[in-house]
């Protein structure tokens, strides 16, 4: 024998011979067409009747009671399904917005990396074309400043030798000049002198080619080290542009 209805949403229980199970059924009963009248003339028969028509009654009731938790049920169901159907929806129209959206969000991302890319690549460009444009430009001042260099220390060599070899040959005419009688002396003097006037000719020369020699390694070192530091700086201004390119991409 059924005294409960169920609520088919919240699961909660409710006796039929209580107060709200009483409206319950008589909402239930008025839905259906407006039986309260027979529902009470029901009640009548059933009091008047024996324990046969009584349970005959309650049969009934439980029936009506069926049908009314049956008819409860599917209206819950339909409500369920309806609202299942309109998240399905709701869902389905969520995802495909947020794809869209996801879809040009990696677009707009895709291009800005492009960009930064495209960006980076001309600044890293840039910095070589600079930089070894300075670096011609240092090794071509210190091949034309060695050269001249050299060239100086060449001819003022020459120009030592010459005035050398003029002032021993004018030593040698003047002591050939003196005299014959003392010819043999004096050639052997002379002689003498054009040896030592020579050695220190060459030693003058060989200063010279030395000094030279130095002043090139000199102008040479000077060079590298202007080199090097070009090549540091270079590569100093490089890493701090891919820094910033990377900070950059960081920060996007």
């Amino acid at each position: 024998m059924y005294n409960k209805i169920v609520n088919p949403i919240t699961n909660r229980k409710v006796s039929v011979n209580s107060k709200l199970g009483q409206q319950i059924i008589n909402n239930y009963i008025n839905q259906l067409g407006g039986l309260s009248n027979n529902w009470n003339k029901l009640s009548k028969h059933i009091k008047n009747k024996s324990i046969k028509s009584l349970d005959n009654a309650r049969n009934i009731g439980r029936q009506h009671l069926d049908n009314l938790n049956k008819h409860a049920s599917e209206h819950t169901n339909n409500a369920r399904n309806i609202g299942r159907q309109h998240l399905d929806n709701l869902n389905e129209y969520v995802k495909k917005k947020s794809r869209k959206n996801l879809d040009n969000a990696r677009n707009i991302g895709k291009q800005h990396l492009d960009n930064l890319n495209k960006l980076a690549s001309e600044h890293t460009n840039n910095a070589r074309n600079i930089g070894r444009q300075q670096l011609d430009n240092l090794n071509e001042h210190v091949k034309n400043k060695s050269r001249k260099n050299l060239d100086n220390a060449r001819n003022i060599g020459k120009q030592q030798l010459d005035n050398l070899n003029k002032h021993a040959s004018e030593h040698t005419n003047n002591v050939k000049n003196i005299g014959r009688q003392q010819l043999d002396n004096l050639n052997k003097h002379a002689s003498e002198h054009t040896k030592n006037a020579k050695n220190i000719g060459r030693q003058q020369l060989d200063n010279l080619n030395k000094h030279a020699s130095e002043h090139t390694k000199n102008a040479k070192n000077i060079g590298r080290q202007q080199l090097d530091n070009l090549n540091e700086h270079v590569k100093n201004k490089s890493r701090k542009s891919l820094n910033n390119v990377k900070n950059i991409r960081r920060y996007r």
